[in-house]
């Protein structure tokens, strides 16, 4: 993969299929969802600093035995805690990397708030500060740098098109849908 700022893309970066999951999707056909192409899965391991998802491990456990290329994600609530204690209580929970060739490093989902304000109520700077926070602290125990999962809007909206995680950061863009092509 390899980071553009949102407003550069060209079209799809990677041809590689695959999808994330988490605690809504319950009945996940691995094997299927293989055989039609996908070769990666990401699986929602926490949300916040207190939500972890009573599927990751099943969910994980599921795709290993069926071959994926496999990772686990951080669903970001920065009005709720600071990007290090986020980063942390993913790090305890399911959000670590291994180096066996078919672990992924971390992803930070980054979306509109659910509940509230879109941007967290945070300004565009204290926004690109509270990811900084995470990233570094991911990043520091695990030598890896997260991805982060964003959509085109969010990004511009919340870090004003900041680009200075593009050296180090993969950046993922949302493409929602429920079939692999």
């Amino acid at each position: 993969m390899r980071y553009m700022r949102p407003g550069q893309l060209q079209g799809p970066i990677s041809t590689v299929q695959g999808f994330d999951i988490s605690h809504y999707q319950t009945n996940v056909d691995f094997l299927a969802a293989y055989g039609s192409g996908a070769r990666f899965v990401i699986v929602k391991a926490t949300e916040g600093g207190t939500f972890i998802d009573p599927k990751f491990q099943g969910h994980t456990d599921d795709a290993v035995n069926a071959g994926f290329v496999h990772g686990a994600y951080h669903f970001a609530r920065p009005s709720s805690s600071s990007g290090s204690q986020q980063a942390d209580f993913f790090l305890a929970n399911g959000g670590t990397w291994v180096a066996d060739g078919m672990t992924l490093p971390g992803m930070l989902d980054l979306e509109n708030n659910p509940s509230g304000s879109q941007c967290y109520g945070l300004s565009q700077s204290d926004m690109v500060n509270w990811i900084v926070d995470f990233v570094d602290t991911y990043s520091g125990s695990t030598g890896r740098f997260p991805m982060i999962y964003t959509t085109n809007n969010w990004w511009n909206t919340c870090t004003g098109d900041y680009s200075g995680f593009s050296g180090y950061s993969p950046l993922v863009l949302a493409r929602i849908g429920n079939t692999f092509r």
